[in-house]
């Protein structure tokens, strides 16, 4: 990894990765698979200060890395469960599954496999602007929730039990839905993310994630989310 802080005060990291050639869903060898030839991305890193320390990361996965992660998801979409099985604490009308209680081996999740980047890619050494990047590299305890909001889901405005949460948004192109944006009511701000794009934020602040409206009611074309949940036991 490189990384530098350009004159808009961004810090730009840059991965060469290899492509892979994936095998069948829930092998134990599905990655890294056979490495083909060597690719380079570059996904880029906004510290902010205000209205709160927070950090947002576009182009977060590779495309080799996300047509795995969209293999999954559409795998266990079926699955999904009512908030109410997923620990909501607030009103919400969305679906999801933690990994842990799908998977007794995590080495046949893709999803938690990719997600670890989070932890391997240098971002906690970008951390002048946000001090609450350290706790990447200190915590001890992380689980993984994916949800999945479909037409008229939403996600009322709650505090996760998390020293840091990193939320990171995905979608199908053509984008089919309007709303599903994460929005911090207190500061009344939008983080108005990409797809393929993560924020990171301390767990006590206030979220939600508005009303999602689509027309196109086929499954698998609404708003879907990785979330990370990092704690110190």
């Amino acid at each position: 990894f490189e990384s530098y802080r350009d004159r808009q005060g961004w810090y730009t990291v840059k991965e060469t990765v290899r492509t892979v050639n994936p095998t069948p869903l829930g092998s134990p060898g599905s990655l890294p698979g056979h490495p083909t030839n060597f690719i380079g991305y570059i996904m880029f890193i906004r510290n902010y200060q205000t209205p709160f320390y927070h950090t947002i990361i576009d182009n977060f996965y590779t495309d080799d890395e996300l047509r795995l992660i969209w293999q999954e998801l559409d795998f266990i979409t079926p699955n999904l469960l009512p908030p109410k099985d997923t620990q909501s604490i607030s009103p919400a009308m969305k679906k999801g599954v933690f990994l842990h209680d799908l998977y007794k081996n995590m080495e046949f999740s893709n999803i938690f496999k990719m997600s670890r980047k989070l932890f391997t890619a240098g971002i906690s050494e970008v951390r002048s602007q946000n001090p609450f990047l350290d706790y990447l590299k200190h915590k001890n305890a992380d689980s993984t929730l994916i949800n999945y909001y479909t037409n008229k889901a939403f996600y009322s405005h709650h505090q996760d039990d998390s020293i840091i949460t990193a939320v990171t948004a995905l979608w199908k192109e053509p984008r089919a839905f309007t709303g599903g944006d994460l929005r911090f009511p207190d500061y009344d701000y939008t983080s108005n993310l990409s797809n393929n794009s993560v924020i990171i934020f301390p767990g006590f602040t206030e979220h939600e994630v508005t009303k999602v409206e689509m027309d196109n009611q086929q499954v698998g074309y609404g708003r879907y989310s990785i979330t990370q949940f990092m704690t110190i036991m």
